[in-house]
C-alpha cells in the first residue's frame, strides 16, 4: 500500500496477508458488521481506508455498494444513501463534518445504523451536532492508525463522547 504518512512524501508500505486477515476480522468484530449490511465504499481506491470498505465488507459476507461521482456532494450523498438502502459507511472526518452540518435540513436515512470516521481528530462541535441529529440511534465509531499497522489499530464508539473523540483501544490482536 502507498501512504504519505506524516511526511507528505509517498512511500510504499508492505502489508502481509496475515495482517490484512487479522484486520478484517478484528475490525469486523469491533464495528459489528453483519452479512445483511449494505456498506458504502466511499474512499478512493488510492486511499488506504478503501481496504476497510472493501475487505471488511466482503470478508463478512455483507454487500459492498460503490460510490458514484455525484456522491461527493454531501446533499446528493444523503439522497443516495436512502435510494441504495445503505446501512453502514466510512467517511474521512473532514467529510463527516460537512455532512453533519446538513443533517438538520436533510436527516440521515433510517437504514443507517453505523458510521465510521477516520483520518483526523473530530471537533467537539460536530460530535454535538451528530448526537443531536441522530438522537443516539446511529453508532459513530472513531478509528485511528497508520497504514503500517494495516490501516487502523484502535477504535472507539463515540456514542458516549459528546465533547472529545479519543482514539480508542486496540482492536483484536493489536496492542499499545
Amino acid at each position: 500500500m502507498y501512504t504519505s504518512g506524516s511526511t507528505g512524501v509517498p512511500k510504499g508500505v508492505p502489508i502481509k496477508h496475515q495482517s490484512l486477515s487479522n484486520y478484517v476480522h478484528g475490525f469486523g468484530d469491533v464495528s459489528g458488521i453483519q452479512p445483511s449490511d449494505r456498506h458504502l465504499q466511499f474512499a478512493s481506491l488510492a486511499f488506504d481506508f478503501s481496504v476497510e470498505d472493501i475487505f471488511v465488507t466482503l470478508g463478512s459476507g455483507a454487500t459492498l455498494v460503490l460510490r458514484t461521482e455525484d456522491m461527493i456532494d454531501p446533499d446528493r450523498l444523503l439522497e443516495r444513501i436512502i435510494d441504495m438502502e445503505i446501512s453502514r459507511l466510512s467517511l474521512p472526518t473532514a467529510f463527516f463534518s460537512v455532512l453533519t452540518e446538513r443533517l438538520d435540513a436533510q436527516p440521515l436515512a433510517p437504514s443507517v445504523h453505523t458510521l465510521m470516521i477516520s483520518g483526523e481528530a473530530v471537533k467537539s462541535e460536530y460530535l454535538k451536532l451528530w448526537h443531536a441529529a441522530t438522537k443516539g440511534k446511529v453508532r459513530l465509531l472513531n478509528s485511528y492508525g497508520p497504514t503500517e499497522t494495516t490501516i487502523i489499530s484502535t477504535a472507539v464508539d463515540l456514542l458516549e463522547h459528546m465533547t472529545s473523540a479519543p482514539i480508542g483501544k486496540p482492536i483484536a490482536n493489536y496492542r499499545h
